[in-house]
């Protein structure tokens, strides 16, 4: 690829298959730096791919202000690493669309700037709740979020199963927006916990996948609400109760009082 940047306009890279794991090699590594002015893919191989330059969604000559949509397709069946920079470049903002079924880790989230993330397909790797910035509206769109890696230096092709790890948890506080079907996939040994202040919301549904744990603070809502609901309906029947009571009390005094009456009226 030599030294040049490299622009995406509706195209692909393609890793030779020949490479990872089938020659025991160290990942791809491409320094390249990548510019878009249209989607791109990176294409389905087994090969774990690094891209260490920087990402420039909306480069020099894109219309400045306003707002620009950008889809990676990422259909590599390893893992894809954007450790270079990701920006919005002369955009006002910057909607990144992740598709495609494999994999992708955001390596360097400090220099991210898209101002939403949307997961279409597939997941984004996370370790803590800033992998992706907290700046960055995350919306899970019938992708989802990994958690299989609790040491955030240590590389997803090498993982272990954390044991006394302190990092084997993490607990989120960010919002997500679900508009489809959506998965929360954790690897075994490790636990995602939703944080009070974190609020899941949207017309999707959320699923959870591999052999960790995911501990959902809306389950203790959920049995507050309906706590709430049936005190409140054990109320609405305490009231009604009082009410056929008194009424019938009422009733009973009437028919006295009518009965006495009557017989006053005819001695």
């Amino acid at each position: 690829l030599g030294n040049g940047a490299i622009t995406f306009n509706g195209g692909q890279i393609q890793v030779d298959a020949g490479l990872g794991l089938n020659r025991m090699t160290q990942p791809l590594t491409i320094a390249n730096a990548v510019n878009f002015t249209g989607d791109g893919t990176i294409g389905n191989t087994n090969t774990d791919t690094i891209f260490s330059g920087s990402f420039n969604l909306a480069p020099t000559g894109t219309a400045s202000g306003g707002s620009t949509v950008r889809t990676l397709t990422v259909s590599n069946t390893a893992v894809t690493y954007l450790n270079g920079a990701v920006s919005s470049g002369a955009a006002g903002s910057t909607y990144f669309i992740k598709a495609g079924s494999g994999p992708l880790v955001l390596g360097n989230p400090a220099a991210y700037t898209p101002a939403f993330t949307q997961i279409n397909g597939g997941v984004i790797v996370v370790n803590n709740d800033t992998s992706i910035p907290l700046s960055s509206q995350l919306i899970l769109n019938g992708g989802g979020l990994g958690f299989w890696n609790a040491v955030p230096l240590q590389p997803v092709y090498n993982y272990t199963v954390p044991v006394t790890a302190g990092s084997a948890s993490f607990t989120t506080n960010r919002n997500y927006q679900l508009s489809a079907t959506s998965t929360f996939d954790i690897g075994a040994g490790l636990t995602l916990n939703q944080g009070s202040n974190s609020v899941m919301g949207g017309a999707g549904i959320m699923t959870k996948s591999g052999m960790g744990t995911l501990e959902i603070a809306a389950i203790v809502i959920v049995v507050l609400f309906v706590a709430v609901v049936l005190f409140g309906f054990m109320n609405a029947i305490a009231g009604a109760l009082w009410f056929v009571i008194k009424f019938v009390v009422l009733v009973g005094v009437l028919f006295l009082m009518v009965r006495w009456a009557f017989k006053r009226a005819t001695r």
